[in-house]
C-alpha cells in the first residue's frame, strides 16, 4: 500500500526532479487530478458496507451515507443489537432521490414497506467513489499503478516545458506513462466498475 506523501516523493524521483522544479504540493495536486480521471471514467471502489443508519419510528427517509455513489442492496438488522442482516429489502420498496437541498436520500415506500422496530440498523451495501487524498492517506489498493502513471504523465508534461536538458526525455516519459495508464485502466477488474444491478445515487 502506498501513502500519499510517499507517492509524491516517488513521482519527483521518476521525473528526476530534485525538488526545485515542482513542489510536493503540486505533485499532490497532480495525484488528485489522476483520481478525478478515475471518476470521469466511471471507476468506483469494490463493494463496501455501512451500518451507521438506524431506523426511527415513522421515519421513511434516510440520508445516503457519504461517499456512496451506487447502492446495490439494503438489509435490515435481525433485531435491535442483533448484528446480523439476513433480511434483504426488496428494491421495489425503496428509491434514491433528492427531495430538498443536495443531500441524496433513501426513500422507503410509505404504503408497501413496514418499518422495523426503532433503532434496528439499516445496512447499506454499495460502491464508493475514489476520494481525493490528503497528507497521510493511503492510495486505494488496486488503483496505485494507474494513479502513479497518470500523475507521472502530468508531472513530466509540465516539466518538459522548462529549458532543462531533460525536457525531451521528460516529454517521452509523459507519453509512455499516459499510455501505461490507459493500459492499466483497460485491465482493471470488473469490481472497479459500477455493478449492473446497482442503483446510482443522485448527484454523486
Amino acid at each position: 500500500m502506498a501513502q500519499f506523501d510517499t507517492m509524491k516523493t516517488g513521482l519527483a524521483l521518476r521525473c528526476h526532479d530534485t525538488g526545485t522544479e515542482l513542489s510536493a504540493t503540486n505533485y499532490g495536486v497532480l495525484i488528485n487530478q489522476a483520481i478525478d480521471d478515475l471518476a470521469a471514467e466511471g471507476i468506483v471502489l469494490p463493494l463496501a458496507e455501512d451500518e451507521t443508519l438506524a431506523f426511527a419510528a415513522t421515519t421513511w427517509a434516510y440520508s445516503v451515507p457519504a461517499s456512496f455513489a451506487y447502492i446495490k442492496e439494503l438489509r435490515e438488522e435481525d433485531a435491535v443489537g442483533g448484528g446480523k442482516y439476513p433480511n434483504v429489502i426488496h428494491p421495489s420498496l425503496w428509491r434514491l432521490t433528492i427531495e430538498t437541498g443536495t443531500t441524496p436520500i433513501i426513500q422507503f415506500d410509505t404504503t408497501e414497506y413496514t418499518l422495523p422496530t426503532a433503532t434496528v440498523k439499516l445496512k447499506v451495501i454499495g460502491q464508493q467513489r475514489v476520494a481525493q487524498l490528503t497528507t497521510t492517506d493511503t492510495v486505494p489498493i488496486g488503483l496505485e499503478s494507474f494513479i502513479r502513471e497518470r500523475a507521472l504523465s502530468y508531472a513530466c508534461d509540465i516539466l518538459a516545458g522548462s529549458s532543462s536538458q531533460l525536457s525531451a526525455w521528460r516529454r517521452g516519459l509523459a507519453e509512455q506513462s499516459w499510455g501505461r495508464s490507459l493500459d492499466i485502466l483497460r485491465r482493471l477488474p470488473r469490481d472497479y466498475r459500477a455493478l449492473p444491478d446497482a442503483v446510482r445515487v443522485p448527484e454523486r
